[in-house]
């Protein structure tokens, strides 16, 4: 079952024993903590609307729960500060992982499926960093990651093949 946390002080995984995603290498398990995440992340705005917006997702706000059996859940962080924070402070911080319409200067109102975008630019950022359980050498989109190379609002799906 997928689950959700907040945190307001220290670390965000020690307080709930959660892990962050740097430890999950196995296929199976990313599986799982991104299912849970992306289904528990609906489950949630169906049930608030936009009061439940993220608005600023990015690879440590995904983290997941290794339970007494061997089994991972996947949590989503930093729900505290969604929507009940000041609009300009959630969309203007620096996060690589923001949906592309929200990256021009007149950005539009922060919509679900803009969550949804940076959920998706996480997995695959996150997927490709791993081959058979391993860290790959050189992953791609590390200057992504870095904020190095930012993508325009025009990118083309071909970016990311």
């Amino acid at each position: 079952m997928e689950s959700f946390t907040t945190s307001t002080s220290g670390s965000k995984y020690s307080e709930a024993k959660l892990l962050p995603l740097s430890g999950l290498v196995d296929a199976d398990e990313v599986y799982k903590v991104y299912y849970d995440v992306f289904r528990g992340y609906r489950r949630l705005y169906d049930q608030g609307g936009a009061e439940h917006l993220h608005r600023n997702i990015n690879y440590a706000d995904i983290a997941c729960r290794r339970h007494d059996d061997g089994s991972v859940s996947g949590v989503l962080l930093d729900l505290d500060v969604s929507s009940s924070s000041s609009s300009a402070q959630r969309t203007s911080a620096p996060n690589v992982f923001k949906a592309i319409d929200l990256l021009c200067a007149d950005p539009p109102k922060p919509l679900y499926r803009h969550d949804l975008e940076s959920l998706f630019y996480v997995m695959v950022w996150h997927i490709h960093r791993y081959q058979d359980g391993k860290l790959v050498d050189d992953p791609p989109f590390e200057d992504w990651a870095r904020g190095t190379l930012m993508l325009h609002p025009r990118a083309s799906a071909a970016s990311f093949s």
